[in-house]
């Protein structure tokens, strides 16, 4: 996680932070259901039904 928030903290824009290869492999599907947060594909599928 130290990665990700040194990422974060740099002058480059979002969309190039975002596609850094840090965040990808940091900040994970599986990370994000344990804190709570729902994937968005999970989310539209349950809504779209």
């Amino acid at each position: 996680m130290r990665q990700a928030y040194s990422w974060s903290r740099t002058r480059m824009g979002g969309w190039r932070v975002a596609c850094s290869p840090i965040l990808g492999t940091t900040i994970t599907i599986a990370l994000l259901k344990q804190r709570g947060y729902i994937p968005f594909l999970e989310y539209y599928l349950s809504i779209r039904s």
